[in-house]
Order: C-alpha cells, then sequence, then structure tokens
C-alpha cells in the first residue's frame, strides 16, 4: 500500500470542497492533478472513494470512513512536523554567563532559573569573578556574556544598562543614626569605614566620599562583601553599598541598616556587558533574557528601589 499524504490531501479537499473544481480553485491545485490523485488512491485503497455525479461528488460509505481517518492522519503528520520544527529552532549549546562576585548571589539564582526553564536544551556555565577579571574573561572569550555594573569599562567592550541604583550607607542597627531616613556623609566622616577591597570596587566606593568632598576613615579592608556586612553589622564600622539584598541580616544573624544617602550622588548602573563583535544567538537571546528580567521596578533578589525613596 504506497498511497501519499499528497493523494490524501487532495481526496480531504474535494470532499470538503464537493466537487473537484472546486477543491482546485480553494487549494490552488488544478483539476486534473487532483482527480488523478484520487484516481491513484481509490486503486492504492481498492475501494471507490467516490460516487460521480454531474452536479459534483457524493462520498461512498467507505469513503466517509477513509475521510475520517485522512483527516486524522493528516493532522499527526502536521503535529509531527511542527515538532520537528520546533525542536530546530530551539536553542541549545553552551554559554558562560559572567556575574561580578557581589552581585552575583541575588542576581543570578532566579536569572538562570528562569532561562533555564525557556532554555532546556542549553548548557550554562557561571563565573562569578571582579571587575577586572571579567573583563579579562570577555576578551580572551572565557565568559560569553556578563551582568556587572558600569565601572571602567573599557571601550572594547559594550555595556547595556539595565537599572540603575544610588549608594546607600550600611549600619549596625544600633548605630546613633540608624533612625534617620537620609544620611549626610559628613555625618560619618569620622566612623571607622569598612571598605570592600576589590579591583575598581573600591575606587568606585572611595568616589562616593569623594562626591561630597570627603575622605573616609578607612578601619578595615576585605574582597569578601558578606565580610563587609558581618563586620558592619557587628559595630567595626559603617560602608557604602549599592546592592540592597532582600534580606538585611549579616551572617552571623546580626541586623543592618542601609539608608540613602542625602548628598547628590551619580547612581551606579548595572547591566550587560559583552564584547563589540557580531553576537551569537544564544548571546543575543540572552541579553534579551536580561532586559525582560531586570530594570529600575525589579532586580532580582534586591529591595525594590521604592523602599528607600
Amino acid at each position: 500500500m504506497k498511497f501519499t499524504f499528497r493523494q490524501l490531501e487532495y481526496f480531504v479537499a474535494a470532499a470538503e470542497a464537493g466537487s473537484i473544481a472546486a477543491a482546485a480553485e480553494r487549494i490552488h491545485i488544478s483539476a486534473p492533478s487532483i482527480s488523478v490523485a484520487i484516481t491513484q488512491l481509490e486503486q492504492q485503497l481498492g475501494v471507490l472513494l467516490f460516487i460521480r455525479q454531474r452536479n459534483g461528488l457524493s462520498l461512498t460509505t467507505v469513503g466517509q470512513d477513509v475521510l475520517e481517518r485522512a483527516n486524522s492522519l493528516l493532522e499527526e503528520a502536521s503535529a509531527l512536523h511542527a515538532a520537528v520544527n520546533q525542536q530546530d529552532t530551539e536553542l541549545k549549546g553552551r554559554v558562560t554567563l559572567g556575574c561580578l562576585t557581589t552581585l552575583a548571589p541575588m542576581v543570578m539564582p532566579e536569572l538562570v532559573q528562569s532561562w533555564a526553564k525557556m532554555h532546556p536544551a542549553v548548557v550554562v556555565e557561571l563565573v562569578e569573578d571582579t571587575q577586572d577579571q571579567l573583563i579579562s574573561h570577555l576578551r580572551r572569550g572565557v565568559v560569553d556574556v556578563a551582568i556587572t555594573y558600569e565601572m571602567h569599562i573599557p571601550p572594547d567592550l559594550e555595556f547595556e544598562t539595565l537599572a540603575s541604583l544610588p549608594p546607600l550607607l550600611m549600619m549596625p542597627a544600633n548605630h546613633r543614626l540608624s533612625r534617620q531616613t537620609r544620611i549626610d556623609l559628613q555625618d560619618v566622616v569620622n566612623d571607622d569605614y569598612i571598605l570592600l577591597d576589590l579591583p575598581y570596587s573600591r575606587d568606585y566606593f572611595l568616589s562616593v566620599f569623594q562626591h561630597a568632598g570627603l575622605t573616609p576613615r578607612i578601619g578595615m579592608r576585605t574582597t569578601q562583601m558578606d565580610v563587609v556586612r558581618t563586620m558592619v553589622a557587628n559595630g567595626l564600622g559603617v560602608s557604602v553599598v549599592v546592592s540592597r539584598p532582600l534580606n538585611e541580616a549579616a551572617l552571623d544573624g546580626k541586623p543592618i541598616v542601609s539608608v540613602p544617602i542625602a548628598n547628590r550622588m551619580p547612581l551606579l548602573s548595572v547591566g550587560v556587558l559583552v564584547r563589540r563583535a557580531q553576537e551569537t544567538t544564544l548571546i543575543a537571546a540572552f541579553r534579551q533574557h536580561a532586559r525582560a528580567s531586570i530594570g529600575d521596578d525589579y532586580i532580582p533578589g534586591m529591595r525594590p528601589l521604592s523602599v528607600e525613596e
């Protein structure tokens, strides 16, 4: 038995249209081609499908049964074709996502989870590092795309802003100014300052005081943001922070208070950093996903800006 799907399609078209001429007009195939296909189908099946009448076609009893089964076969074939096409267009491969070490714990879990649901065939690798290392990783192709702050961006890389954040002053819950709604940096310039001592990051945090014409009194330095937070929570000093985690407690459970800074300060942008080159489909898709997931009204893992406004 060697009938074809095309013969079935022409048979169904003729049955639904009621005549070969009407079927030809509907599916834009010549009437002789449809007539030949139906005759060949009848020969292959060994049955009469239509009663030919002067005013059109009338299905035989067997023809009605074949019509029902033919429709089912054609629907299955269409579904198979759609499934194969979907698989062909499904994103596949491997993408290496970089993220600034201070942002990664908040932003990346939700961002990667939502990406994986949309593109399950893509293998994701994560690289968390300092700003200088992320820049190096991008240049050498170790990382495909990075989520970071707009700090010291070289001209050979492209930064796309997704959200802009004002700095906050972080202090222990029992600090003398913890109940203030805004803090003038002049009021804490003599407090010990806990500095996040990472390349480029340290420059930014010191520049916050420089914009106010001040120099902080650095009490301690550390390369770990969690250590900064724990030091602050334990009353060893204050610090400036841009990220605003949903959980304000330090790792030892002690509370932290983060207060907006009253001095006029430039915002710090968070966004996507990529090489200035022709994008692959994967990189373009991830950038689009980042645009949809991060904005001024929402950043994964962070309190909204309105909480501090």
